[in-house]
């Protein structure tokens, strides 16, 4: 199994070598994006986060009124099970929000630095510019 994932994570590095090396001789532009410093910096994220913890508690408050006065344990499975559904359904939304937001910036950036192609930092072992902290700029 994790030969398994030492060969995928080789071959994707061979095809981002094969694939940087290709753009330098074309003279393409590269970016890198550091996404963890992204998420880690940004007000925005920041933002989406309390935005996300506050429906998450709203959903519990909820949903632990209701889950009280069931004695039924069947019910009250089915109870939890539909509060843990609900909490995902909101995650997944605002993740996808989040992502839009954060590819949002990324365009803006890569527009105004007229880079040809971004790639993810950690996918990335040396070379391109980093425009990680202009996105960060850009989400504020």
């Amino acid at each position: 199994m994790r030969g398994n994932r030492l060969l995928k994570l080789l071959l994707l590095s061979i095809v981002i070598l094969v694939l940087v090396a290709g753009c330098a001789s074309q003279g393409l532009k590269i970016a890198v994006v550091d996404m963890k410093k992204v998420v880690e910096n940004s007000k925005q994220v920041q933002v989406y986060q309390k935005n996300l913890d506050k429906e998450l508690n709203a959903l519990q408050e909820e949903y632990a009124a209701k889950l009280e006065k069931i004695e039924d344990v069947e019910t009250l499975e089915k109870k939890r099970q539909e509060a843990y559904e609900k909490s995902q359904k909101i995650k997944k939304k605002m993740e996808s929000q989040l992502k839009d937001t954060i590819n949002g910036a990324i365009e803006k950036v890569v527009k105004k630095q007229k880079v040809d192609i971004v790639l993810r930092k950690s996918d990335t072992k040396y070379g391109g510019i980093d425009i990680t902290d202009k996105v960060i700029k850009e989400l504020q």
